[in-house]
């Protein structure tokens, strides 16, 4: 049975148990593997334990003081009472802890067209944000959880085996230890690529893990593709360069566009059908029309905000 949010309720007595495991001064590495293990069967059990913590957090600041004997302070004792009526009590729990619940408050880090940000985390763990990008960051005492809502962001996540470290983008849910991956956003599409360490990527309750050099294409609720391109060329924009590999020029011109408010366009057929390879940086749509001028015969032309190809011949248009 599930809640008016969508919570089943089984489901929420297992986060309680997990919380109540978590906080545990008995908390042993097979809990924190296990722990792992459960977030990644389905995305509901990280929304559930999300919705435990914030009752936890709401009911008062946590005491460490677990010394048997000890007498509880007030606020333990308001948070036993909290855990226990979510596991005594099933039905009660959604109208019990959703009442308790406020929004949680999340870091927020965006990018414009044409921006990257570097951006250290909470944990020590380290995000670079690309181009025309936007992260949500929130972390806690049990999670360290971060939404990509649009673009594409790299992760270099430092260790913390109590608190998986969790990307969530469209339809798919990244979790990762110490690893190094890119995660893009593009509407209901995401991509992650693995460079160091490993990662799983939950999607429709299974899971997927992707070791160093793999590439997963999330289409939806589809794994659409898994592929291993060259780590240099998949990570050229963590310095600021794009390397195309024998791609289609619209494709190409489609990715310099991410990074310039000056608009590149093609016009004629076959000039979109063009193949492009090498090496270019980021943002400088002029120096890259020179180089497809050069490479395809093709014509160029400077308008208000824009750098025109047509497909006949031409001079490469001069950077001003």
């Amino acid at each position: 049975m599930t809640d008016e949010h969508g919570l089943n309720e089984t489901v929420k007595l297992q986060a309680a148990h997990w919380l109540a495991r978590q906080r545990s001064n008995l908390r042993t590495e097979a809990d924190a593997r296990n722990f792992q293990a459960w977030l990644a069967e389905d995305q509901a059990h990280g929304e559930a334990f999300e919705a435990l913590t914030a009752v936890w957090d709401v009911a008062g600041s946590y005491s460490r003081d677990m010394r048997a004997g000890a007498a509880p302070s007030p606020a333990s004792s308001s948070r036993r009472a909290v855990m226990a009526g979510l596991v005594a009590a099933p039905v009660a729990v959604g109208a019990g802890y959703m009442a308790l619940l406020r929004p949680a408050e999340a870091s927020t880090y965006a990018t414009k067209v044409g921006e990257q940000q570097a951006i250290d985390l909470p944990d020590n763990s380290r995000a670079l944000l690309d181009t025309n990008s936007r992260i949500d960051v929130l972390f806690n005492r049990d999670s360290r959880i971060v939404t990509l809502r649009y673009g594409r962001a790299n992760f270099t996540v430092v260790s913390d085996r109590s608190r998986p470290f969790v990307v969530k983008a469209a339809e798919g849910r990244i979790i990762a230890d110490t690893s190094n991956f890119d995660v893009r956003c593009d509407g209901q599409n995401s991509f992650v690529m693995v460079f160091s360490g490993q990662a799983s990527v939950n999607l429709n309750n299974e899971v997927l893990r992707l070791a160093p050099g793999e590439r997963v294409a999330l289409m939806g609720r589809t794994i659409a593709a898994i592929d291993r391109p060259r780590p240099a060329a998949a990570g050229a924009w963590h310095s600021g360069r794009t390397v195309f590999e024998n791609i289609r020029l619209s494709e190409a011109v489609a990715e310099m566009n991410r990074y310039s408010a000056v608009g590149l366009e093609i016009q004629g057929r076959d000039l979109l059908e063009k193949h492009i390879s090498g090496v270019y940086r980021n943002g400088d749509s002029v120096a890259f029309a020179n180089t497809v001028a050069v490479l395809t015969g093709a014509k160029i032309q400077e308008t208000r905000g824009r750098v025109l190809l047509i497909a006949s011949d031409g001079q490469p248009l001069t950077k001003k």
